[in-house]
């Protein structure tokens, strides 16, 4: 019996110490740069910075928005890409105060180009009935932010694209089939003599989106895995797959690129080890 306590002592203090670590690394935000190839770039863009901010999920209640805010304007950068997720699905209007502090505190310097997640399409279907959340926005929103619901915007030589699916592709245990043909109904084919920057959520779907044309794809939705293992990476997925191909990182096929951030908060289940809430920069 002694034994079994000592076992179970142990656990409780590994699982209590797991826990602090994970508290302490989600009221940490860290700047990662990746540095995109001139030879595969329009001249246009050689030289120019983009952050790339994703799942903020009322980060920490708004707890981590002035480092945010700080790394931003520290690059001052051409143009800001936001992934999805800022918003909470599940959320009150009374607690959406931090991403839409966050929203016009971005959009009061820098163009922003707004893609879509499955939580702000289930307030936008307003499955949960918080649908109010979503007309406040809109009520609110700048004039600099630029919402991509299955459109695409133009800043200089690059078109930005972004990529709605519909929630049953979010579906948890459920894999479902994305073709290049259903690309095309939703947002129309690639021009090929345009340089794109896809903005969509969900990496499950990395393949599809490179066989469409894009030259850079941007997507979070994974978190980093929550939990990451050296030489492993990500522990788990939103799909619930374990160790997923595309889970964090810098990716490169040929001249395409694909980036995917670890995003900046949590919902539903506050963990993250091995994994800081992170600042996406693109220097190209």
């Amino acid at each position: 019996m002694k034994k079994w306590n000592r076992l179970l002592l142990s656990a409780a203090a590994v699982a209590s110490l797991l826990l602090a670590e994970s508290k302490r690394e989600r009221r940490k935000v860290k700047k990662t740069v990746y540095k995109i190839p001139r030879n595969i770039t329009p001249e246009g863009m050689h030289g120019k910075t983009v952050c790339f901010l994703t799942d903020f999920h009322e980060s920490e209640g708004g707890h981590n928005n002035a480092e945010i805010l700080r790394i931003v304007d520290d690059l001052k950068p051409s143009f800001l890409v936001l992934g999805g997720d800022i918003f909470n699905g599940r959320d009150t209007l009374e607690k959406t105060g931090p991403a839409m502090d966050l929203i016009q505190s971005l959009a009061d310097e820098y163009p922003v180009y707004y893609g879509i997640g499955n939580h702000e399409k289930r307030i936008m279907n307003n499955i949960y009935g918080n649908g109010e959340i979503w007309d406040s926005f809109l009520s609110q929103k700048p004039r600099m932010v630029q919402l991509l619901d299955n459109a695409s915007e133009h800043f200089e030589q690059v078109c930005i694209t972004g990529l709605d699916l519909p929630l049953i592709y979010y579906k948890r245990g459920i894999h479902m089939k994305l073709s290049v043909e259903d690309m095309n109904q939703m947002i129309g084919k690639k021009k090929e003599d345009t340089y794109t920057i896809l903005l969509a959520h969900d990496p499950e779907y990395m393949d599809t989106y490179l066989k469409w044309g894009a030259d850079l794809v941007l997507s979070g939705h994974f978190h980093g895995g929550m939990v990451r293992v050296p030489g492993l990476g990500g522990v788990i997925s939103p799909h619930l797959s374990v160790f997923p191909s595309y889970d964090y990182g810098y990716y490169q096929n040929g001249n395409q690129i694909s980036i995917i951030s670890s995003g900046l908060g949590q919902h539903s289940i506050p963990v993250r080890l091995g994994n800081l809430p992170e600042v996406v920069v693109i220097q190209f």
